[in-house]
C-alpha cells in the first residue's frame, strides 16, 4: 500500500494514544509501588481491552471501498495493536524500564 494522505491523518492519533497508554501504565506501576501483579490486573486488563477493541473497530474500515478508508483503517487497527503491546508487555513481567 501506497503512502497517502488518509494514513497521514490517522498518525495524531497513533501518537496520542501511544503516549495515553503509557502514561497510564507508569501510573499504575506507581500506585501499585512497582507490584506487577496488581497494576496487571488494574490497568494492564483494560489497556488490552482499549487497544484490541479499537484495532477491531479501524480494522472493520479496512473492508470499505474507498481507498482512503481502507488504508486508514489498516494502518491505525495495526497501529492501535502495536502502541497496545509495547504499553502492556512491561506488564508481564520483568522490570519494562522502572527501575526506581
Amino acid at each position: 500500500m501506497s503512502w497517502n494522505s488518509f494514513k497521514a491523518s490517522g498518525l495524531p492519533r497513533l501518537s496520542g494514544t501511544g503516549l495515553d497508554f503509557s502514561i497510564h501504565q507508569i501510573f499504575a506501576r506507581r500506585r501499585s509501588s512497582d507490584d506487577l501483579q496488581e497494576a496487571r490486573f488494574g490497568i494492564g486488563n483494560a489497556l488490552t481491552f482499549i487497544g484490541i477493541s479499537s484495532a477491531i473497530g479501524f480494522g472493520s474500515h479496512a473492508i470499505s471501498a474507498a481507498d482512503g478508508l481502507s488504508s486508514l483503517g489498516i494502518a491505525c487497527a495495526v497501529g492501535s495493536f502495536i502502541n497496545m503491546a509495547i504499553a502492556v508487555l512491561p506488564l508481564r513481567g520483568g522490570s519494562g524500564g522502572c527501575t526506581e
